[in-house]
């Protein structure tokens, strides 16, 4: 992904950012943040996309690159089910699946998912700690991190320590363009790593 193309998402971002501050705050569009409405489904679906990308590419690539987007779909994942209230969706949801998206079957689940997560990271130690500063500071590790202080950010807003009469609003911004960061830096996971393995198959048929 070209910095073109990544200065066009994040003017996009930006454009979408001044929308909403317009709608929410400006006219009182409640609807926009409020429980369950808008913002946070778009926060849930993002947060499902981005928990999919991450399987997909645990699931073709092996080592390092496997470890991380295991990481990265299971933070996904974990995500999805802390926005959705599997138990009030009004559908004919099985009851297995409604007892794994809530409550002491949804904790059962994650905590499973996150000793996977940490035992992968003990596996890769070694080359987690050998390439630390590449993937810091690598595209994708730089927007993980700016989702991460956004995401410290949206906090405050919670705690009303910052944020005013608006706070509310501002905590669920914070979230949204976290979570959109997120997606981002695991679709840029994706995408580099089948570039490199593309271009290593190249040459090894040369």
């Amino acid at each position: 992904m070209n910095k073109i193309l990544l200065i066009i998402i994040f003017a996009l971002g930006l454009l979408a950012n001044g929308l909403l501050y317009f709608f929410a705050v400006q006219n009182n569009a409640e609807w926009l943040y409020s429980e369950n409405a808008l913002m946070e489904n778009i926060q849930a679906v993002v947060a499902l996309i981005a928990a999919i990308i991450g399987l997909i590419t645990c699931i073709r690539y092996q080592g390092l690159t496997s470890a991380v987007a295991f990481a990265c779909a299971v933070l996904g994942w974990s995500i999805f089910l802390r926005e959705v209230d599997v138990e009030r969706l009004h559908y004919n949801i099985p009851q297995a699946l409604v007892w794994l998206g809530h409550g002491i079957g949804r904790n059962s689940m994650l905590l499973i998912l996150w000793i996977g997560v940490f035992w992968q990271i003990k596996k890769q130690f070694a080359s987690i700690k050998q390439n630390f500063r590449s993937l810091v500071f690598s595209p994708s590790g730089k927007l993980l991190l700016i989702s991460f202080g956004l995401l410290i950010l949206s906090d405050l807003f919670e705690k009303h320590i910052l944020g005013g009469l608006h706070h509310v609003f501002y905590e669920e911004l914070m979230e949204l363009d976290a979570f959109l960061l997120f997606l981002l830096a695991a679709l840029l996971i994706k995408i580099s790593v089948a570039k490199a393995t593309n271009q290593s198959d190249r040459h090894s048929t040369q």
